[in-house]
């Protein structure tokens, strides 16, 4: 088994983001998200109506590759 850290950059909406992640066959662990700012924080940067972005870290599960060939 091989363990890897892998670093992904989405800037895009959030229904645009779950098609990258479908597209690469990419699925989070159930609660395995994790924001890099405190909520405190996030909630002083947010204002309705304006963009919004942060950071987070994902635990992703283990796919499944097809190694015949």
């Amino acid at each position: 088994m091989f363990k890897f850290n892998c670093q992904l950059r989405v800037d895009l909406p959030g229904d645009e983001t779950q098609k990258v992640f479908d597209k690469e066959n990419l699925n989070v662990k159930d609660n395995k998200v994790n924001t890099i700012q405190k909520a405190e924080e996030l909630k002083k940067l947010f204002s309705p109506g304006n963009a919004f972005g942060f950071n987070a870290v994902l635990e992703l599960e283990e796919t499944k590759t097809d190694t015949s060939s």
